[in-house]
């Protein structure tokens, strides 16, 4: 189910009772692999902004941490034959590579054996510094998140702040190097921005509780969540209150066009793959369950739930710039919500683009679509150049091809042959 954590479960292939594992376990279980023995289940489990390996033995239900680490650990496995764990770490400052460890020695990262090296050029790089954050949120939560310092942070001076909103919504931000297009924090980070991912209610890692108290009020808390970890910063001296952005994708999107037509203290806005309209939404996506969840059934004869929560509802509240960005092909969150989102601020005279990725999916994971991701990121990279620092013009797409691994002599040869002809 979408609002609870996922919960570990032995069956006997030969027959006899299912056995529900560590009842009390409060966070995600995943990715689950045997030992060598079959005696003890290896999984991971994210507890606040870290990924930790774990292991559970099936005979008296114990559970052990294996790792506790600073970072993610994206996969644990168990060779059968070697009794070796392969695994795959990243944190702040490194990106994923494959590591082999005993069940001795994996506790201990300086003991972990390296087996790959996929990106050594980082070593080279200048790196914004990671900071985790707590706050208090309206309701008194304590609430978590990350700060990325810019790379020539000095104390004393105040920083654009750029807001990176998870998706999911249950997804986490976490330790981790950051490399998606969907927030490349780094980037922002060597240009003299401050980055904040925060995580807001609904968020795993903190407990189901934590989780789940977006159900019938999907906005409310979890905006407050955001801002007061915003107002926090500001008040630490490190965010300046006028050169504030915000970007977020999916269930990020959808929060960002809440911020939208929630406040205007934010200087521009990039929303992709978001909703605006959440009735409309219901017919249009492949997935009905979660919504059915968020918003307490379906909307016919639920209308009130699915339109309170809908950031269409308060369109004329909109004042900031704002991006838009969406695959053609989005099956979770399909065009249409964009279209919607598009029209209603042409008609509210808010400044917007709008970009549409021909044939893309929700994730821009397919071969043919990879190549968009550059562009969605140099497109809002610049929309946030543009309307908070206020730099001239915005997406030329002479710049961005000039930025490609041999695109000029590529167009030399062109003009060559284009002169010979």
């Amino acid at each position: 189910s979408s609002d609870l954590n996922q919960k570990l479960y032995v069956t006997p292939v030969t027959g006899g009772p299912t056995t529900k594992l560590l009842p009390n376990w409060d966070y995600d279980a995943e990715s689950p692999s045997w030992s060598a023995d079959s005696k003890t289940l290896f999984f991971l489990g994210g507890v606040g902004l870290d990924i930790h390996s774990f292991a559970v033995s099936l005979e008296d239900g114990k559970l052990k941490q294996l790792t506790h680490e600073r970072g993610v650990i994206g996969a644990l496995s168990s060779n059968d034959d070697t009794g070796l764990l392969l695994l795959t770490f990243t944190d702040p400052e490194s990106p994923p590579d494959y590591y082999v460890a005993t069940s001795e020695t994996v506790s201990e990262r300086s003991r972990w054996v390296r087996v790959s090296d996929a990106n050594p050029q980082v070593e080279n790089f200048e790196l914004g510094r990671y900071e985790t954050v707590h706050w208090k949120s309206s309701d008194k939560q304590t609430c978590e998140g990350i700060l990325i310092y810019p790379v020539a942070f000095k104390p004393g001076n105040s920083y654009p702040l750029i807001v990176q909103l998870h998706g999911g919504p249950t997804d986490t931000s976490r330790n981790e190097f950051s490399s998606d297009f969907v927030t490349y924090a780094h980037i922002y980070a060597a240009n003299g921005y401050a980055v904040f991912q925060p995580n807001y209610r609904g968020s795993n890692g903190y407990g189901e509780k934590f989780r789940m108290q977006i159900v019938g009020d999907y906005f409310r808390q979890a905006f407050d969540d955001i801002m007061t970890g915003v107002d926090d910063l500001i008040s630490r001296g490190v965010a300046d209150p006028a050169k504030l952005g915000m970007m977020g994708w999916s269930a990020g999107g959808h929060w960002s066009n809440w911020t939208l037509t929630h406040t205007d203290r934010f200087k521009a806005i990039s929303t992709g793959a978001s909703v605006a309209n959440w009735i409309s939404i219901y017919a249009e996506t492949d997935e009905q369950v979660s919504r059915e969840v968020y918003f307490k059934g379906v909307p016919y004869g639920n209308w009130d739930n699915y339109t309170r929560e809908s950031p269409l509802m308060y369109i004329q509240n909109a004042k900031t710039p704002t991006l838009i960005q969406v695959g053609e092909f989005d099956r979770r969150v399909p065009k249409p919500q964009s279209d919607e989102l598009f029209m209603a601020l042409k008609k509210q005279h808010v400044p917007v683009e709008y970009i549409v990725y021909p044939g893309a999916p929700h994730d821009f994971n397919e071969l043919e679509t990879i190549r968009y991701r550059m562009v969605k990121m140099f497109a809002e990279f610049n929309w946030f150049e543009k309307w908070i620092r206020g730099k001239p013009g915005w997406f030329e797409w002479k710049s961005l091809l000039s930025m490609l691994p041999d695109s000029q002599p590529e167009k030399e040869q062109q003009e060559s042959k284009a002169g010979q002809n």
